[in-house]
């Protein structure tokens, strides 16, 4: 979830939906996914959506608290994969970069967008979200099971970030 707005705009009270939903959100269900794990006495695997963001701001839509709560998802899958490791449970994440969503419908009709592709380099296209899935099979699967603690970035427009 995000809001696309100057940073100076936003409520408290916004930054701490955004931020309830992607960070809190996450972290509730990896905890309950791990605790069902370890009750089990099974091996685990835990993928979380992180986002380029967390890696540096959107320059075509800044959203500082998105981009804060996915760095906060970024490093929890670092950290959590450190302390759970020893129960068999790896934890990882996927950061995409520009996928056709419903977050994303106002980047293609933007009159600037063929512009900021020609100076962007990358693909000329915004990802379909199928072009995640392969990332996300491999990290829950188990030929990925010495795989963990971190994060594959899929982004076709490399230097719009």
């Amino acid at each position: 979830m995000t809001k696309h707005q100057p940073a100076l705009d936003f409520s408290r009270e916004q930054v701490e939906q955004i931020f309830k939903l992607n960070v809190f959100g996450a972290f509730s269900c990896a905890q309950a996914a791990a605790r069902r794990f370890i009750k089990l006495g099974v091996k685990g695997s835990i993928c979380f959506t992180a986002s380029m963001t967390s890696y540096r701001p959107n320059r075509a839509a800044p959203s500082a608290p998105y981009g804060g709560t996915k760095a906060a998802v970024r490093n929890m899958t670092h950290t959590l994969a450190m302390e759970w490791a020893k129960h068999g449970i790896r934890v990882n994440s996927i950061s995409p970069g520009f996928v056709r969503t419903q977050m994303t419908y106002y980047i293609e009709n933007n009159p600037d967008w063929p512009e900021k592709m020609r100076n962007y380099g990358g693909m000329p296209r915004l990802a379909i979200p199928q072009e995640l899935g392969g990332a996300y099979v491999y990290l829950l699967s188990d030929v990925a099971s010495y795989t963990t603690g971190i994060d594959i970035p899929i982004a076709g427009i490399v230097g719009a970030w």
